[in-house]
């Protein structure tokens, strides 16, 4: 529980380290990848990948940022003669992760 607790802050003493670049990089992918920028910046927070952006920012010789996703598959739509429902993609099993290149 104090662990949980713990991994928490850290994670929103991170999300206060954002500012417009981070901003601007992760809605960029989040659009490139069809998924709420929220999700993406989550995965962002989680590990240390919010430290390899800042070192894109700051290092003249860091010029490549990489964003991994893993793939899905298209949403299949179910119809019959009453209800026409549509389900949500899920990520399709032993996919390789997308990889997102984006410019800036």
């Amino acid at each position: 529980l104090a662990i949980q607790q713990k991994a928490r802050e850290e994670k929103e003493h991170k999300r206060g380290r954002l500012d417009a670049r981070h901003n601007y990089l992760l809605r960029t992918v989040a659009e490139h990848l069809q998924v709420p920028q929220a999700e993406i910046e989550d995965t962002i927070l989680e590990g240390f990948q919010i430290e390899l952006m800042d070192q894109f920012f700051l290092r003249p010789s860091v010029t490549l940022l990489m964003f991994c996703a893993p793939k899905v598959e298209p949403a299949e739509v179910v119809t019959s003669t009453t209800t026409t429902a549509t389900t949500t993609a899920a990520p399709a099993p032993a996919a390789k992760p997308a990889k997102a290149r984006v410019k800036v």
